[in-house]
């Protein structure tokens, strides 16, 4: 037996929402939690839990070299119309989504944030970026420095400091040498922040 009832229009509307008198029990538990005025909030009355500045939780912010070898804070999000397919934009967008969250940093409380202004995060973007080229001027400086006093040293220095520069692409700012035919190391790169 297949019957064929009729489909009234109202049959596929979504369930209605209820209604709350607002000085109904329910209605005063749940402007206990309202922090703005909403038809939980009848007039005359105020939320029962209002909006309060709260500094914490912040996020803080610090630049990083993307890919392309400049110095950013955040990276936009690539153009769908730029990639032929699907699966090389997403991988792309996990990129640029990876890089952002490297760049920023959450912190609870004053200590916090101390401790990471310490470590050379920024309240923005902008002052992360500046605070980024302060940074590698002055590993710039002490490059130079170094490069400066290498030309005093002995020839067997000065090999040691040109063998580190010549195995990195960063700035050299030490060497750490050998006395008396001990291999020497080389402690090359930035300056760690």
């Amino acid at each position: 037996m297949d019957f064929d009832l009729p489909v009234h229009p109202l049959d596929d509307e979504a369930p209605g929402g209820i209604v709350i008198n607002p000085h109904s029990p329910l209605g005063k538990e749940l402007r206990k939690w309202e922090q703005h005025q909403s038809e939980l909030t009848p007039r005359g009355t105020q939320p029962g839990n209002p909006y309060v500045y709260r500094p914490y939780p912040k996020m803080l912010y610090k630049a990083r070299i993307q890919r392309n070898g400049q110095a950013a804070c955040l990276m936009p999000a690539p153009d769908p119309y730029a990639f032929d397919r699907a699966d090389l934009y997403e991988r792309d967008v996990l990129a640029v989504d990876s890089f952002n969250k490297s760049c920023q940093r959450i912190v609870a409380d004053e200590s916090q944030e101390r401790i990471a202004k310490g470590q050379g995060w920024c309240d923005d973007p902008q002052s992360a970026l500046a605070q980024f080229e302060r940074e590698q001027q002055e590993i710039g400086n002490a490059a130079a420095e170094a490069a400066f006093y290498a030309k005093r040293m002995s020839d067997t220095a000065q090999r040691e400091f040109q063998q580190a520069a010549g195995a990195t692409h960063e700035h050299v700012v030490d060497v750490a040498g050998s006395k008396r035919g001990r291999k020497a190391v080389a402690g090359s790169g930035p300056v760690e922040s």
